[in-house]
């Protein structure tokens, strides 16, 4: 219980699968396409753990992480994408709430 700073370390693969299409022939051909995603995320958070009522442990913590996704047949890190995505790169703030039962 208590103020807390901690590091924050992610390792996540994803495998991403659709479907496309094209026009052969004035026929619409539909293909599924998958791709393979790395995404690594590591970062610092600081925090503030406390009891309520005795029976809960509420956990609020802040922070911030750098984020790095390649897909698996791409050289380096994927770039100009939105913060939104799965597939982005680049510094994401963190905030966050934990909820406990104590006994």
């Amino acid at each position: 219980l208590g103020l807390y700073a901690a590091p924050l370390l992610m390792y996540r693969k994803v495998k991403i699968t659709g479907k496309t299409g094209e026009y052969i022939n004035d026929n619409y051909i539909e293909k599924e396409v998958t791709q393979k995603l790395d995404v690594f995320s590591g970062g610092v958070i600081l925090g503030y753990k406390f009891t309520l009522l005795k029976v809960l442990s509420l956990d609020l913590y802040s922070g911030g992480l750098m984020r790095l996704s390649q897909y698996e047949n791409e050289k380096g890190f994927t770039k100009y994408k939105s913060w939104r995505n799965i597939d982005y790169s680049g510094v994401l703030p963190t905030i966050g709430l934990q909820i406990g039962i104590l006994k």
